[in-house]
């Protein structure tokens, strides 16, 4: 479920400082700033997925401009663990959601998004403009890292060539599956990793 991430600050912090040392976040969190609630609410959208405990399992935002038809910057920082396949889920159908909302309701035509080449999340971006429409941009060179240059992708989605009609049976099939998991824990058919 989203939330608004101003109402999270200590739970994101506490994720975030978890995270300094962690290697599979080597190529997300390039500085170790902890995360201060914007006050710029027209052009910066903080969120946060939450599960039904209200635990943080992730922080995302991305940014509109009032005169720019992008919304950009998006940033996704999970802390899920990678067994637990019921907040996976939780995570996904919350992403969809304001992937809808950017192009929906912000009415925006253009989505863009960023990852270093060696992140591993740089597969599920790839998968995602192959289903659904989108292009992968190179910047060669582009970031330093620890004294090291790394190349950067963007990735480009234009409303246009978005196949929407994928995208909402792709949203009702995850979200079909969440809701499937969910009443199989009430029924402990499954074994849920925070309990």
């Amino acid at each position: 479920m989203l939330k608004p991430a101003m109402k999270y600050v200590q739970q994101i912090n506490d994720n975030l400082i978890s995270t300094w040392y962690d290697p599979k976040y080597n190529y997300y969190l390039i500085s170790r700033d902890l995360y201060n609630p914007s006050t710029d609410g027209d052009t910066k959208h903080e969120f946060v997925s939450v599960d039904e405990n209200d635990m943080v399992l992730a922080y995302i935002e991305f940014v509109t401009y009032a005169n720019d038809n992008t919304a950009g910057g998006w940033e996704l920082v999970s802390f899920i663990e990678p067994s637990n396949i019921i907040n996976a889920f939780r995570l996904m159908d919350d992403l969809l959601y304001l992937i809808n909302l950017a192009f929906n309701i912000e009415d925006k035509t253009r989505l863009e998004f960023r990852c270093i080449i060696e992140n591993p999340a740089i597969k599920s971006y790839r998968k995602f403009i192959e289903k659904f429409g989108g292009v992968e941009i190179r910047l060669r060179q582009y970031i330093r890292i620890k004294n090291k240059l790394h190349d950067e992708a963007i990735f480009e989605i234009l409303k246009e060539e978005f196949d929407f009609e994928k995208f909402n049976i792709y949203r009702r099939k995850v979200k079909s599956k969440l809701y499937k998991m969910i009443e199989r824990l009430s029924k402990n058919e499954i074994q849920d990793d925070n309990s």
